[in-house]
């Protein structure tokens, strides 16, 4: 009897090790899992720190043709000031614009967005930002086609439209940017050049 209860008893304890030594292991494993799940969030991290700051940096260069009078914004876009002084920026543009009257593709680009939009129709540019959710077509018809031409749109409208609504969104005309000019003389090889 003795002899049986020793057994037991060593077996038990047997069976308390290797339950300890499985739980270590297990321990260990999940110690394991959490530091790899560390690696990858800090490599994250820097990935993204990294991205962030790329973003940064294209945010911070002037993105402005060097070829036309198109206008650099990035300073606006930069600075995270209070909100009245980005209302008092934009008001200082939007009378540059209205003052300015002829627009190249360059600068009509730059106005693809809900906040600001403008669309092109038959020469004429048409700042549509104050109208654009006014549309009976909804606001999506009017991004997906913003700083393109839509003359042929321009057309579907009818008269009334054409002359009330589009002729009062006008901001101006388009005029061709140099480097179109640029970029023609250098493919000519003309010798007198």
């Amino acid at each position: 009897m003795k002899m049986e209860i020793i057994e037991n008893n060593e077996d038990e304890k047997k069976e308390k090790k290797e339950k300890k030594e499985k739980e270590e292991e297990k321990n260990e494993k999940e110690e394991e899992k959490k530091e790899k799940e560390e690696e990858k969030n800090e490599k994250n991290e820097k990935e993204e720190e990294k991205e962030g700051e790329k973003n940064e940096k294209e945010e911070d260069t002037c993105n402005a043709c060097e070829f036309c009078e198109d206008v650099c914004l990035f300073d606006e876009k930069n600075e995270k000031n209070e909100e009245s002084e980005k209302k008092k920026k934009k008001k200082k543009y939007y009378n540059y614009i209205k003052y300015k009257k002829n627009f190249t593709f360059c600068e009509i680009k730059r106005h693809c967005n809900i906040d600001d939009c403008w669309v092109v129709a038959n020469g004429n540019v048409y700042d549509v930002t104050k109208f654009i959710e006014n549309h009976p077509g909804g606001i999506n018809c009017i991004l997906n086609k913003a700083t393109n031409d839509v003359s042929v749109d321009f057309s579907f409208h009818s008269k009334y439209a054409q002359t009330k609504i589009w002729e009062s969104l006008k901001i101006g005309r388009v005029i061709p940017c140099s480097k179109y000019f640029i970029s023609e003389k250098k493919t000519n090889n003309c010798i007198f050049m």
